[in-house]
């Protein structure tokens, strides 16, 4: 029981840099200072710092401010989630998809010609 506590733990510290991370990146992009996003988000700058630290005190941030949080970077809540590799993955797919569907619409067109 022991190991899958220990396991726990270090999922519980992956997801809290994560997200952290996320949020210090897209607050960055958008040229937004701690005092800013947190304004924006309709919660305390001690918030922000909490969740860009990226220990294990992120996530005591309630999901409410984590939602709000999220919107005011302008993403999805599900997106503080994921990594860089999670978005690789989903840009592949995508482009994969992506040239799938236009090779199709291609042979439509050609088809109908």
């Amino acid at each position: 029981m022991e190991k899958n506590h220990r396991e726990n733990y270090i999922k519980i510290i992956e997801y809290s840099r994560t997200i952290g991370e996320n949020i210090k990146r897209q607050r960055n992009r958008l040229g937004l200072t701690q005092n800013e996003l947190a304004e924006k988000a309709g919660v305390s700058r001690s918030t922000i710092q909490t969740a860009e630290k990226g220990r294990e005190e992120t996530l005591q941030i309630t999901l409410r401010n984590l939602f709000k949080i999220a919107e005011a970077l302008g993403l999805e809540p599900g997106d503080l989630f994921l990594t860089e590799k999670d978005r690789e993955d989903i840009t592949y797919k995508t482009k994969v998809l992506f040239d799938r569907l236009s090779k199709m619409f291609d042979l439509e067109e050609k088809k109908r010609e």
